[in-house]
């Protein structure tokens, strides 16, 4: 489906992170087969109809390099360069 070193972009709820029911999924893909660069957690209530908080995981199709950490970001809809910090971290993904 994704090409190698293909990019991804998903969006999944919080719990998909750190929960452990997905924590099989979770191993497979960040270990074996996905390289997380990025890890976006959006603000409760960007999304009305989910019950719980996203994040947005930004990678590759590539096994991930030993001892790889992705910049984790959290954006506050109360900050007023929220928007701007958004743009900044997702625009090297969408070019």
């Amino acid at each position: 489906m994704l090409k190698p070193e293909g990019k991804l972009g998903i969006l999944v709820p919080i719990s998909f992170l750190s929960g452990s029911a997905h924590s099989h999924v979770r191993e497979r893909l960040f270990l074996e087969e996905l390289t997380v660069h990025v890890i976006v957690e959006l603000p409760r209530g960007l999304f009305p109809q989910a019950a719980s908080a996203m994040a947005v995981l930004l990678g590759e199709k590539a096994k991930p390099p030993p001892k790889h950490k992705p910049t984790i970001a959290i954006i506050h809809p109360q900050d007023p360069g929220a928007q701007l910090k958004l743009l900044q971290i997702l625009l090297p993904y969408v070019a």
